[in-house]
C-alpha cells in the first residue's frame, strides 16, 4: 500500500516527470562525484535488483532505466548532475 510520503518523495517525482518527458531528464539537484556516480549505478540497475532504495523507490518493477551523470560547468567546483531516461 502506497502512502502520502511515497507518493510525494523527491525521486517518485523526478521519475514521473521523465516518464512524462520520455527523454533525458535532469535530476534537479547537484551531487558529489561520487554521490552523483552511485545515484546513476543504482538506477541502471534497478531492475536487476528486487531491493529498492530511496533513490529507487519511483521505478516500478517492470521498467527499465539508462543514467548518467557528469560535471558541471556552470556550477560549484566538483559538483555533479545525474540524467535519467526510461528505456522501457
Amino acid at each position: 500500500m502506497s502512502t502520502f510520503r511515497d507518493r510525494t518523495s523527491f525521486w517518485r517525482r523526478t521519475f514521473d516527470e521523465a516518464r512524462r518527458l520520455g527523454d533525458w531528464y535532469r535530476v534537479d539537484k547537484y551531487y558529489t562525484r561520487k554521490t552523483a556516480a552511485q545515484i546513476a549505478s543504482d538506477i541502471r540497475r534497478a531492475h536487476r535488483n528486487e531491493r529498492r532504495t530511496i533513490r529507487t523507490a519511483g521505478i516500478d518493477h517492470d521498467e527499465i532505466w539508462e543514467a548518467r551523470w557528469n560535471e558541471v560547468s556552470n556550477g560549484a567546483s566538483g559538483d555533479c548532475e545525474v540524467w535519467i531516461r526510461r528505456v522501457r
